[in-house]
């Protein structure tokens, strides 16, 4: 497929930094899950979904479920 998508990924803060979240793109090909965090924990993680690529690497986006697949197929 070769198709990119952007997340804003969440990351913990390193020293007095505070929580942010960055503009992150992703290849589709690449991604093996796409999990939901439930709605009172997101809340509190500030992320709302939990990606895992095949690289291993694993991200925390601020978007849906739902919302991410939008982007996969739109």
């Amino acid at each position: 497929m070769n198709k990119f998508i952007t997340i804003k990924d969440m990351r913990d803060p390193v020293g007095v930094e505070e929580l942010v979240g960055r503009l992150t793109i992703i290849n589709v090909d690449h991604i093996v899950s796409i999990e939901a965090v439930e709605a009172h924990i997101a809340k509190e993680l500030n992320y709302k979904t939990v990606l895992t690529l095949s690289s291993g690497g694993v991200f925390f986006p601020t978007e849906s479920q739902e919302e991410i697949v939008e982007k996969i197929f739109a």
